[in-house]
């Protein structure tokens, strides 16, 4: 099962506490290109696209910290090549779902 979304590394603990249930490895993945490439991208897929959403955003996934091991940089691959790198180490993008839901609930207590 794939859920694709936009979830920034800040929101990765909210996410892992909700999909802790299913008791399944959880592969997180951030897809990074350059940011023409993204706008040119997000453009293509909807005319009405608002830049301004992405340019905010943008700059939050260049220092995702310790998530910087889930980067796969895709700038100018085509899907089939995104595949074969994301296949080649998807392993080492697994995430500890449960220390990421004990960190959330030690943060609410």
């Amino acid at each position: 099962m794939y859920l694709d979304a936009v979830v920034g590394p800040w929101f990765l603990p909210v996410v892992a506490k909700e999909l802790r249930v299913l008791q399944v490895p959880i592969v997180y993945v951030i897809l990074r290109l350059p940011l023409d490439e993204a706008l040119a991208r997000a453009k293509q897929r909807d005319g009405s696209f608002d830049e301004k959403i992405l340019r905010r955003l943008y700059p939050q996934f260049q220092d995702v910290g310790p998530y910087e091991r889930h980067v796969i940089e895709i700038g100018g691959l085509t899907p089939g090549e995104v595949l074969t790198r994301f296949q080649a180490r998807s392993s080492e993008r697994v995430v500890d779902v449960e220390e990421l839901a004990r960190a959330i609930d030690e943060h609410s207590d």
